[in-house]
């Protein structure tokens, strides 16, 4: 499975991450620690985040925690290329 990834670290609950995307539409994905465990193996694993349908998309992390922001085109055709910052 390919994906854009950024691994985040500790963040704050409220904060704000902001994914600029240029392409097609994607999925953007505030995963925390343990869940992207499961997101890398396959399992069923819970996220913040859903079909990207704008060039710029801002999720809000809801629990301090370690977090990863992830952008992939599972179930969704062609290309993209993102860029993730907090904000």
């Amino acid at each position: 499975m390919e994906f854009i990834h950024s691994d985040l670290g500790f963040v704050s609950s409220g904060t704000n991450v902001r994914f600029d995307l240029s392409g097609n539409q994607a999925n953007v994905k505030l995963i925390d620690d343990i869940n992207f465990n499961y997101y890398k193996t396959g399992m069923k694993y819970h996220y913040v985040g859903g079909l990207a349908q704008k060039t710029i998309v801002t999720l809000t992390v809801p629990n301090s925690g370690h977090w990863h922001a992830v952008v992939d085109m599972n179930g969704v055709g062609g290309k993209v290329r993102a860029s993730i910052s907090v904000i």
